[in-house]
């Protein structure tokens, strides 16, 4: 544990079980993660257990987020991307190679982002 704070890509892969990793789970590891940039895990949001209405305990080295649901469905899609956008503020978007169940937690991610992105003025 101890290389832990030195990681900055994590791949966990393994087709044949199913992801016991939680958002929770997730979110701990990524607190002893400090400089991570890469991460692609299963996970397993069959519920969201942590509150999305909490004080976030920000990432901000983590850019690119690739996740895969196991055999869950995500349910709730937008509280997701509240997530995502609160505790990961550099993940545009969540990349999956064979869940499609990520286009709605994306669309409702690029909404959020665009709401508190900063207005451009522009000289006509």
């Amino acid at each position: 544990m101890s290389s832990w704070p030195h990681i900055r890509t994590l791949e966990i892969e393994d087709s044949r079980t199913f992801s016991e990793v939680t958002l929770h789970g997730l979110f701990t590891a990524l607190g002893l993660c400090p400089q991570l940039h890469t991460l692609r895990v299963p996970v397993n949001l069959a519920t969201i257990d942590i509150d999305p209405d909490a004080e976030p305990i920000q990432h901000t080295s983590l850019r690119s987020l690739d996740l895969e649901t196991s055999k869950f469905q995500i349910a709730e899609a937008e509280t997701f991307a509240h997530i995502i956008s609160a505790w990961l503020p550099c993940v545009d978007q969540v990349q999956s190679i064979y869940d499609l169940s990520w286009v709605e937690v994306n669309r409702y991610l690029r909404s959020s982002r665009a709401a508190t992105a900063p207005y451009v003025l522009r000289a006509s």
